[in-house]
Order: structure tokens, then sequence, then C-alpha cells
């Protein structure tokens, strides 16, 4: 039953084969996201938050 919620939360999941990357390849990746043309900023996420990784428009490093 779980597909039927996939549509509606807009959960997509991968093609058969794909192969999943690592964790830390993964986290790598998102965090070379930061540059200056890009309307947010990904960086490691607080305790306070229970997130691994947080994307938000704040400040610049």
């Amino acid at each position: 039953m779980g597909r039927i919620w996939d549509r509606w939360t807009g959960t997509e999941h991968p093609r058969v084969g794909v192969i999943p990357l690592p964790t830390t390849e993964l986290r790598e990746a998102l965090l070379a996201l930061n540059n200056r043309n890009m309307p947010f900023n990904v960086r490691h996420g607080r305790p306070k938050e229970k997130a691994d990784l947080v994307a938000d428009s704040g400040p610049r490093r």
C-alpha cells in the first residue's frame, strides 16, 4: 500500500538496475552544490535540527 501514497507525497523510486551511491559520496555531492549562483546553501545539520544535511537560504559562506 506504500506505493499508493508515493504519488500523493511525491516519492520517486529509482529505476530497476540503478546502483545507489555510498552515503559519503552523496553527502560530498550535495555539499559541492554550494556556490554563489545557487539560491540556497547546503550545510551540516545542527543537533537540534535532527538532520544530517540542511538546505536553506541563509547567509553565504
